[in-house]
């Protein structure tokens, strides 16, 4: 989870980089190059590894939190749901 080490000055710029139209296209290939979106066999240490650096760095934007928490399945919520076939 979020690490209270982070400190600020180095999340923000990490904020400044990825919160442009080009840093947002970066961070989500980086995401899904890391794997954060798919679902990894628990044998597979390296999948694992990559997996948690890509929620070190949303942990590092600040992104992830434990206040926030509720916050994110809202916004998941808000993405329509498409019936498979569509």
């Amino acid at each position: 989870m979020y690490d209270e080490s982070f400190d600020d000055e180095t999340t923000q710029l990490y904020r400044e980089v990825f919160s442009t139209p080009k840093g947002k296209k970066v961070l989500t290939h980086m995401l899904c190059e890391l794997g954060y979106f798919d679902e990894v066999p628990l044998d597979d240490k390296m999948a694992i590894a990559l997996q948690n650096y890509a929620k070190h760095l949303l942990c590092r934007l600040g992104i992830i939190r434990g206040d926030v928490l509720y916050d994110h399945v809202s916004l998941l919520f808000r993405i329509p749901f498409q019936p498979k076939g569509e």
